[in-house]
């Protein structure tokens, strides 16, 4: 499989003179609070909260957010694309724990609630023209979005594909 290699142009569009990696330190904090909030924060910070246990180098980071994807996993969302993305964080906490029943259960369901691909496409991802990635599913369609969270998903798809033998 040939793999492109990540493109960062898009990302640098959306990165204004704070920057996105500026408070990177406060991240964790934010994702377990993120959990609690209203408007599809939960599927987000379950995604960052299982990729931050799965691969952080810090010992301690890896624990509070397993801790903190713990709670967070034993929740669910009745849209395919939230449980995507919390899926993502599931699969990520897999890697380093195969037997994570918690990770194991919220696969699961969100690989129920996406479902089973069609005959074809239905939205174009990623977007070439851009570097970006679209948001992905909605009920009416694909969700042609193109913001920071779905660029730094398809970047960090590329990157992992890219490691595969």
């Amino acid at each position: 499989m040939t793999v492109p290699a990540p493109s960062f142009a898009h990302l640098l569009r959306l990165t204004d003179d704070t920057g996105l990696f500026e408070h990177a330190e406060c991240y964790p904090t934010f994702l377990i609070h993120a959990q609690g909030c209203a408007g599809g924060a939960w599927d987000c910070a379950l995604w960052g909260l299982g990729t931050a246990a799965a691969r952080s180098p810090a010992p301690w980071i890896r624990d509070e957010a397993l801790t903190a994807f713990t709670v967070g996993a034993a929740r669910r969302s009745t849209h395919p694309r939230a449980m995507a993305f919390a899926g993502l964080g599931a699969a990520e906490v897999l890697r380093g724990q195969p037997d994570n029943a918690f990770a194991v259960n919220l696969l699961e369901d969100a690989a129920n609630a996406v479902g089973a691909p069609g005959e074809t496409p239905q939205w174009p991802w990623p977007q070439p023209a851009t570097g970006g990635g679209y948001d992905g599913p909605a009920p009416s369609g694909p969700n042609l979005n193109q913001g920071a969270e779905s660029t730094l998903a398809l970047i960090s798809t590329l990157q992992y594909l890219r490691d595969l033998p």
